[in-house]
């Protein structure tokens, strides 16, 4: 999930978002991303 969020954070550095929006949006993803990650986890037995 890290890896994902941050690449999510990379592609908004490409496409020019600004550095303040870049960061609240990266810090909604890890606090609130979690909930929906999480009910998507493939369950290993």
């Amino acid at each position: 999930r890290k890896e994902s969020d941050l690449i999510f954070l990379d592609g908004m550095k490409v496409l020019g978002v600004p550095k303040w929006k870049r960061i609240i949006m990266y810090l909604a993803v890890r606090i609130f991303g979690w909930k929906y990650y999480h009910s998507h986890t493939i369950q290993h037995n």
